[in-house]
């Protein structure tokens, strides 16, 4: 019995078709917000990353918010890294965009970096040092995504974290 590969795919894009436009975007965040959220439990080794596979801009993916919840400060969050490990993280506004963090980072091994934050809007954030564990994956809608967990402690024997961010790669505009 059960379901033959591929048949699950049909009823979620069935269900998602019959959504309204705003609540196709908040059904496609939740489902990849569960999906990174459900597998970081569950992380296995992935290829050693160098820095190269964090080179360019991410966008933070927000996670979906009730419809009655006051709006955002920021339109937008993106980091950008280049390829010395020098990362820069800014925040989107109607005003303008602000200088968040600045920070560099390198590869500890296939699950974690370190990063060392140089500047950040949170003063106690200045000149610290972390390990942040991180996961690559390509998502259900094609795109790119980071995964990124801190904070680090081990609850009931279980290792879990304070914080989860998910970013998606910005894709370069295709020329027709």
């Amino acid at each position: 019995m059960g379901r033959k590969h591929g048949e699950g795919k049909i009823i979620v894009a069935t269900a998602f078709k019959n959504f309204k436009p705003d609540m196709r975007k908040v059904f496609k965040s939740v489902i990849l917000v569960a999906f990174f959220f459900l597998s970081s439990n569950y992380i296995i080794a992935q290829e050693k990353a160098t820095l190269s596979d964090f080179v360019g801009a991410w966008e933070f993916v927000t996670p979906p918010r009730q419809s009655d919840a006051p709006p955002m400060p920021f339109l937008s969050t993106l980091k950008v890294f280049d390829v010395a490990g020098n990362c820069l993280q800014l925040k989107v506004t109607e005003q303008g965009t602000v200088v968040w963090q600045t920070a560099k980072i390198e590869v500890e091994n296939e699950s974690f970096i370190k990063e060392r934050i140089s500047y950040s809007i949170s003063e106690p954030l200045n000149n610290t040092v972390s390990s942040l564990k991180f996961k690559f994956f390509d998502g259900p809608d094609g795109n790119r995504y980071l995964g990124i967990m801190g904070g680090a402690k081990q609850v009931d024997g279980k290792e879990t974290y304070e914080w989860q961010e998910l970013w998606r790669k910005v894709d370069k505009i295709k020329k027709s």
